[in-house]
Order: structure tokens, then sequence, then C-alpha cells
């Protein structure tokens, strides 16, 4: 008895020796002591619950720090570190309150519980972020005065948070606003989230292989290459994907925010640290790229715009890690990563290193430059190389993606007023005058000039980077080169904002070694305090004035009356707080200005709002319908993608990557429901394209006022949403017994081609048997002006006096009859000025714009065509109404009308030889079809090399048909039809990174084998 007492003595002294034990302990008394205070603020004070861990944690963490230095790691207790504990708790806080909010909002747990569960789960993560922070750490032995790493982030995360908090504090909790910007932002950015949520969570649930195509983008789509752009490379939307329930998806999308523009400044802290860059300027310099108006303007609107900021520095100094001889892995594997998350980045962030890497070394390889540029140019091209081909399986089918789309180079529009509007934005922060996309802290200005006066030849190559890149910034040309020699953009510029940061960050690094450094200093001094002042000052910002003046002039002053040798760091260092407490505050006002209601922070969705404007949307009904078909739904022309978050198969996408043969169908046929090459929103209520295309149900709110395509009928009203169903409804194959050549449909006008898909397909190579000539489908009909109103029709013109102008036209004779009103190449008298077109009648009211010759997004759709409908009635009345006062000039402006009496047949024709049985999922889509004789397969899937086709077994090629399908040329008889689908060039690009992880990893083993490099590096910082 005594020897097991003896021994359960022991084995507690050995437990309590051990700090994880030690940790667990008093992690668990913290824990007790922090869930009664919660419980005593939530049921006692009746404080809100997400309020109560707020308050919580300030009264608790003096104690849990105690506790963990005194007890768990048993170490001096330290006023010093119980001042920056907080700080470390501010992971742990963050992902206790995740855990709280999902327990309580996505998990509907009693508030007790969640208390209890957010408590539990971030104990083993904090051990090591606790034990570091409480626990004093052993000097280097090769550099006893070098400071770490962890230093510097928690001086960067402090003042971060500060920055952040002070500066979105009106954003969040006075307007109480997310980080979903209205355009973009909800109609892209989210519903791709959500999507991506949504089937992450079904994957792991039901696992049955990997998602290639999804029939809820638009018409159908490869996922590699629709969300290549958006969220398939980046983990960040992973970790939201998989963390967070469907419900709260928006608080993941403004969090993932928030951690990417921590990030943005981390890796350039990382950068400073590795150049061997002092704390407070690195921190300084990180902040300045964080806070940038381009990194909030650009990373706000579109989050995944922020990860190659992130990326870029890392880039960067792996690049030195090879120019100094070291191990590859670090470039290898960023490259890969870089390739992975957006290819359209990946190749900005490449054109930087390559002007980086060159600069670099000739300033630092003084001989046999020659030889030695062949050597690290083929090294570092072998490298990039074996990056690409790791990271091709995601690289190479989202560059394929994106090359099969209509925003590949196009014609260039470059506006002389561009190199003004990039130099204004440097320090306009003011939203109503100028978008600042470039502003930056008022310190880089001074920064920037006193290190260009710096004469020591280790800044040389940064000096000539900087001078570089502001000329990059003042040619149209570069702009368009960094977006793909397309239009020019400004989204490359994180690049430039990159190199003023490192240059503020080493200007002040040396601030103790300008020759006239009190002059040096009060300019600095001067302009942080102009840019401090600029704007109105809360008073936490005036108490950081106040510190941050006192410890600068103080400073100063030391600085100044002392000897030479009598200077200690002390001087420099308050000189460094107290720019650094200036420079926080310039930040916080920046932030606050940019981000108020009368500026940029107008432009965002309230909280918690976004996805209960898709739950609320007509779309919504559609998962009431008890139909298991497969079928499209068609509604009123808005670009969005509802489609994603109420699935559903649609017929409206809101995507960069669209493939460009569902581009051109919209352009060859002039349908006004195309914006541009980044979204198409349906058909225009267009009835020949609805049946051809499988649209079943068409959706629409009672109050609006709404075309009702022909041939569909009422079948249900659910709470104000009208749902009506297509009596002539195709199914998602059919066949064609007649066919014609594009070369002749070509020459018809646009409202034949569209009918002329009913008596045949449209096929762009020779198929032997049922071709035939198309024949005209429309009548062009006279028309009568009733009344005017600031307009006046000419022949070939009409001159508009006024805003608004319009004129209302009569046409008869148009019963029973679709009505299409058309105006042929329309030009405005100012090519710099966008106009709108509306077109009203009692059911409709219908509008074109085109852009201004110098937009961006400039697209030549100078033909209008509007569908004003099914007329039952013999006469129509239709309201022209323009925009702009001025004058239009245009070809020809009329109507057509297509005689709707034999269109019941036509349909009924094609029904007669369907695809039947139909069995759909993801990838593939087969059934079974009986032909009287040849013919051809329509399958209104978007045509793709991705999809293989197989009748009775066999593999067969697959044909285009009507512009943008797919069609299989079938013999007569009996079929069993199975199309698979993999998305072009992923398995090759799998044995492609496969094969370059096997030889990453032979490098590795055989640089174990090998003693390392010899000799010292050449380059050096």
């Amino acid at each position: 008895m005594k020897q097991n007492r003896f021994y359960i003595f022991e084995l507690l002294k050995g437990l309590f020796e051990k700090e994880f034990f030690r940790f667990l302990l008093v992690g668990g008394f913290n824990t007790v002591i922090g869930y009664s205070v919660t419980l005593i603020l939530f049921y006692w004070l009746k404080l809100d619950y997400r309020l109560s861990q707020i308050t919580n944690f300030v009264i608790c963490f003096p104690i849990a720090y105690s506790l963990q230095a005194i007890y768990a790691f048993r170490t001096e207790w330290s006023f010093k570190r119980l001042l920056i504990y907080p700080v470390s708790s501010l992971p742990n806080y963050l992902l206790q309150f995740i855990v709280l909010l999902i327990s309580v909002e996505g998990l509907n747990l009693p508030v007790y519980i969640a208390f209890l569960v957010s408590y539990i789960i971030p104990i083993p993560i904090m051990f090591f972020v606790v034990r570091f922070l409480v626990k004093p750490h052993k000097k280097s032995k090769r550099n006893a005065n070098e400071v770490p790493l962890t230093k510097y982030i928690i001086l960067y995360s402090l003042f971060f948070s500060i920055i952040f908090l002070l500066g979105f504090k009106d954003f969040f909790i006075d307007h109480g606003k997310s980080f979903i910007w209205y355009l973009d932002g909800t109609k892209q950015h989210f519903s791709f989230l959500y999507n991506l949520a949504e089937v992450l969570k079904e994957t792991i649930q039901n696992y049955q292989g990997i998602p290639y195509w999804s029939w809820q983008l638009g018409l159908g789509g490869d996922i590699f290459h629709s969300y290549s752009y958006y969220v398939l490379g980046d983990p960040l939307s992973y970790l939201v994907g998989l963390l967070f329930p469907l419900s709260q998806i928006e608080l993941g999308y403004s969090l993932m925010v928030v951690l990417r523009l921590f990030l943005v400044g981390m890796s350039l802290l990382v950068y400073c640290k590795y150049m061997g860059l002092k704390k407070i300027p690195s921190v300084i310099g990180s902040l300045v790229y964080a806070f940038s108006g381009h990194i909030l303007f650009w990373g706000l609107r579109h989050p995944f715009f922020i990860n190659p900021a992130i990326i870029l520095p890392v880039l960067l100094v792996s690049t030195e890690e090879l120019f100094k001889k070291k191990k590859p892995y670090l470039f290898i594997l960023t490259v890969a990563f870089s390739a992975i998350n957006c290819f359209y980045f990946f190749y900005m962030n490449t054109i930087t290193v390559f002007i980086y890497a060159t600069i670099r070394f000739f300033f630092f390889v003084e001989t046999n430059r020659k030889k030695e540029f062949l050597k690290i140019f083929f090294k570092i091209s072998s490298y990039y190389i074996l990056g690409i081909a790791i990271g091709s399986v995601f690289f190479v089918p989202a560059a394929y993606g994106f090359l099969n789309t209509y925003r590949v180079p196009d014609e260039m529009k470059l506006d002389v007023s561009f190199n003004l509007r990039m130099f204004k934005r440097f320090i306009i922060n003011d939203y109503e005058k100028g978008i600042p996309r470039v502003s930056l802290a008022l310190i880089s200005f001074p920064c920037v000039l006193l290190l260009l006066s710096f004469k020591d030849r280790i800044y040389k190559s940064f000096k000539v980077l900087f001078v570089i890149f502001t000329i990059f910034l003042c040619i149209p040309f570069i702009h368009s080169m960094f977006n793909g020699f397309s239009a020019p953009n400004d989204r490359w510029v994180y690049n430039y904002i990159l190199i003023i940061s490192l240059l503020v960050a080493f200007a002040l690094n040396n601030i103790d070694k300008y020759k006239h450094t009190t002059i040096s200093c009060w300019i600095l001094f001067a302009f942080a305090y102009f840019g401090i002042f600029h704007y109105d000052l809360t008073l936490s910002n005036f108490i950081m004035v106040t510190i941050g003046i006192a410890c600068f002039v103080y400073g100063i002053l030391k600085y100044q009356y002392s000897t030479i040798n009598n200077r200690q760091k002390i001087e420099i260092n308050l000189i460094e707080v107290g720019l650094l407490l200036l420079v926080a505050v310039n930040l916080i006002t920046n932030v606050n200005a940019l981000m108020s209601q009368k500026n940029y922070g107008s432009e965002f969705r309230d909280y918690n709002s976004v996805l209960n404007m898709y739950l609320d949307h007509k779309t919504a009904v559609i998962k009431e319908l008890d139909d298991n078909n497969f079928y499209r739904v068609e509604y009123d022309d808005m670009s969005d993608n509802r489609s994603l978050v109420n699935n559903f198969n649609g017929t409206h996408l809101y995507n960069s990557i669209i493939d460009k043969d569902i581009i051109e169908l919209y352009r060859y046929n002039q349908l006004r429901t195309s914006l541009g090459t980044s979204a198409y929103m349906g058909f225009d209520e267009i009835s020949s394209l609805n049946s051809l295309m499988g649209v079943k149900y068409y959706i629409a709110k009672e109050q609006d006022k709404h075309i009702i395509p022909y041939g569909f009928r009422l079948k249900d009203i659910k709470e104000e949403v009208i749902i009506y169903e297509n009596e002539n409804y195709l199914p998602i194959g059919f066949v064609y017994y007649n066919w014609f050549s594009k070369e002749d449909i070509s020459k018809m006008d646009n409202v034949d081609r569209i009918y002329s898909m009913l008596d045949g397909a449209i096929l762009e190579e020779d198929v032997e048997g049922g071709i035939k000539k198309p024949q005209q489908y429309s009548q062009k009909i006279e028309y009568e002006v009733l009344t005017t109103d600031g307009v006046r029709l000419e022949e070939n013109k009409a001159i508009v006096s006024k805003k608004e102008g319009s004129i209302n036209l009569m046409v008869n004779n148009v019963s029973a009859s679709e009505l299409f009103f058309f105006i042929d190449r329309i030009f405005y008298e100012n090519d710099n000025s966008k106009f709108k077109i509306s077109v009203e009648t009692n059911q409709t009211k219908k509008s074109i714009e085109t852009r201004s010759v110098n937009n961006t997004y400039y697209i030549d759709n100078r033909d209008y065509l509007y569908n004003l409908g099914y007329c039952e009635l013999n006469d129509m009345e239709v309201k022209i109404s323009f925009s702009l006062a001025g004058d239009y000039k245009f070809d020809e402006l009329g109507f057509y009308k297509i005689d709707m009496n034999d269109f019941n047949e036509k349909i009924a024709t094609l029904k007669n030889s369907k695809l039947r049985d139909i069995e759909y999922s993801n990838n593939f889509i087969g059934g079974n079809i009986t032909l009287d004789k040849p013919g051809i397969l329509f399958i209104s899937i978007p045509y793709t090399p991705g999809w293989k086709a197989f009748v009775n077994g066999e593999g067969v090629e697959t044909i285009k048909v009507n512009t943008a399908f797919t069609g299989i040329v079938l013999e007569e008889g009996n079929h069993e039809i199975y199309l698979k689908y993999t998305t072009p060039l992923i398995l090759q690009c799998t044995i492609i990174s496969i094969s370059g992880i096997i030889i990453l990893i032979i490098i590795i083993h055989l640089d174990r084998r090998r003693t390392g490099f010899k000799g010292k590096s050449r380059l050096y910082v």
C-alpha cells in the first residue's frame, strides 16, 4: 500500500513537472473563472452574449497571465509581459468568438453550453502561444543582439489591431457594415464562396468523386475554370468553407478580409526582418503597405486581389535566398503556391520578380557578370518552371479557361489623362474627388526623398527599382502590359506600393546616419503632423498624437545636444516610437475617412444582409417545385449568380471567366442580355431560345412589370411570386434532321438567325445529309410617330434636346406575333460619354447601355435588339427614351415581328425525337433516343472538349452546334447516349504536378547527401 502511495506521489510529481500538464490545470482554473464571470454578465447583468465575452476578456486577462506565468511556466512575473499578454490573446479570443458565434447562431446551442465550448476548443492551440509569451527566450548564440521575429510580429499585431479597430470603428459599430461590396462582392465573391462551402460540405458528407462541372453556373460551366478567379486556389476560402456553417458565411467572408489585410503587412515585415532592418522601421513600413489606399480599395472590393500583395514579399525573400546560394525550396514552393492561387496575379508577380532579380543582380555582382547572369538566370528559370509544374494542376486549367474567354487581349483604349489621375491618387483621400487607389501615409514621401539622397551603395538597387516603377506608373502601355496587354488597369500597383513601403522602412532604419538628422526628422514630423490634422481627431487619436509628439520632440532634443560619441540608442528609439504613433494616427484617420458613409463605406452591405437577399429573392421558391427533371429557370434581366446560392439550373451568370462561345452566342444574335464578356442574363424572354435551351419555368414578382413569354402559363403563386410553366419546353437533348451552314445564316437578320434554330441546327463544319437553305422568318413593319418630348427623328439620326428625351411610336398589325425593336450601329456624338436607350411598353421596360470608349470595360455593342414580347392585340404603343441630350446617329431603326401561329407545331416536331430517361450529375449526363433517320443530337450543354461522348458504349466525336452548344451525329436506330466531363488538361497536369513534387523530393534528398553550397555569397544586404 505504501509503495502504491509512493508510486502515485511520484506520478503526480512527474506530471507537475510537465509544462503542458500545469498549463492544462491553470487553463482549467482560468476557464472556470472566465466561464463564471461570463455567466454572471450574461444572466445577471443581462449583457448580450457577445458583449459578455468581450467584457470577460478585459476583466480576466490579468488573472490569467499571472497564473500562467507563476504556476504554469514558473517564470518571473513581468509588468511588460502583462501588457503584451492581451495582444497574444487576440488570436485565442478571435477563435473563441468564432466558436461562440458558430455554436449559438449556427448550431443553435444554448448560450451557457456555447460559452463552455468556446473556452475549451482553443486550449491546445494557445499552449504554444502563451508558452512563448510568458516564458523568457534564450538569446541566439550567433547574435546576442538580434531581435527575434516574434517581437516584430507582436509589435506589428498590436498596431495593426489599433489602426484597424479605430479606423473601421464607425464602419462596423455605428453603421453595422460588412466587408461585402454591393456589386461584385455581393454578386460574385459571396455567391462563389457560399457555393464552394456548400460543395465542400456535400463532398465530405457524400463523396462521389471530384466535381468538375456545375449545372448551376449559368447554362453550365467548368468548376476549375469558373472558380479559379475567385476561390479555387485560395486556402482561406477553403478555411471559411469548412469551418463556418452556411448561415454564417457572411461572417467568415469579413473575417477572411481582415486576416488577408493582416497578412499583407506581415509578409512585408518578414521581408524587412530578413533584410536586417530594425523593428520599428519594419513595422512602420509594413503598416504603410497594409493600409495603403490601393490595398484597401481593391482588396475590400475583391478580397482575392489582396493575395498577390501577400505573396510578393515572400517571392522576393526567396529570390534573395537564391542569390545567396541558399536552398531553393522556399522559392520553388512560393512560385507553386502563387501559380495555384491565381494565374492572373501570378503573371503580374512574375514580371515584378524578373525586374527585381535583374536589378539586384547587376548591382551586387561586380565580376564575370555575363557568365554569372546566365548561370543565375538559368537557375532561377529552372526553379520557376519546377514551381509552375508543381502548381500546374490548378494553374494550367485556369489559364486554359481564361484563354478561352473574350477577356484575352483586344484593342487597347489609352486615355491621355491617365497619368495625371494616377499621380493625384497618391495623396488624395477624398473619395468624392478621386479614388484613393495609391494613397499612402504621408510619411512615405519625405522618406522616399531622404533615401534617394542617401549615398550608401547598398540601397542603389532599391532606388533604381523605385525609379523604374515610377516611370511604369506614368505609361498607360505598362498598365496594359501588366493586365495581359488588355485595357490599361492599375490592379498591379501593389507592386509599386511595396517598393515605396520598403523605402520607408529603409529610410527610417538609417535615420541616425543622415548628415542633417534633425532637419530630416522634422521634415518627417511635419508631413505626419499635416496628414493627421487634415482630419478631425477623436480622443484616442489625440492621446496617441500627444504621446507621439512628446517622444519625438524629446528624442530630437536629446539627440541634437548630445555629443557624437555619446549619442545613445534611446534617443533614436524615442524618435522611432514617436513616428510610429504619428503614422498610426495618420493611418487611422485615412481609413476612417475612406470608409465613412459619404465616401467608400456606403458601398458595402449591412452585416448579415447578403444571404437574406438571396434567400428572399423570388428564385428561392424554385426549391419548392416538385420536379426532378432537368430544366432551366428564367427570370428578369439581372446580372447575378442566384443559382449558385438558391441551387437551381439557371440562365444567368456573372463571372470573369465565361467561355467565349457563350458570349459569341449573344453577340452573334445581338441579344440585349449580355454585359460585355463577364455576364449574361437569360434570353430576353425570347420564346424560341427559352424552348431550345430547356427553360421550363419563368419566375416574376406580382408587382413587377414583366413580359410573359409566349407559351408560358400560370402554374402557381407563392408569397407574391408568380411561377409560369413553359408548355413548349424541350428537354436538354433532341434531334435535328435539318441543318444550316453558319455562313448562310450569317447573311440573315439577327431575328431570323434566332428563329432559324427551330428548323435546323447551325453548323460550322460540313456534315453529310440534311443541309438546307434558311428561310426568312421575320417581317419588318412600319411605325407611326405619336408624340415627342425633346426628340426629333431625321434620316439615320435622332436629335435629342434634353436628358431622358423620348418619342412615342405606334405599330399596327402585330397580333399573334412576337415583336422586336432594333437599332443598327448607333453612335452618340461624344465617344467619351456612356449612353443608354430604353424601350417601354405597357408590359415591360428594357434598356441597353453603351459605355465610353475610354472605359476599361468598353465593348462595341452598337446593334440594339429589344424583345417586346408576344402581342395579343393588333396595335402596340412603344416609348423610346434617350439618356443624354445630343445627336445619335444610326444605320437603321425599326420593328420586326415573328408570326407565332406555327411555333407550337415546330416545337412538337422537335419533341418527337427527344432524349428520354435522362440521368445526370455534376460530371455526366445520359439517356436513350430513337431516330427515324440520320440526324444530329443537339444537347444544350456549352461546347467544350472536356465533354466526351459515348454512343452505345463507343466513343464518338462531338461538334459545335448553334454557335455554342454540343452536338453528336447519329445514325438511324436506338441509341444509348452517355457524356462524361473532365476538365481539359486536368489529367495531364495532375501527372505534371506529381512529377514536379517527385523532382523536388529528389532535389531535397540529393541536397541532404551533399555538404551544402561552398563559399560565401557574392550578394549581400
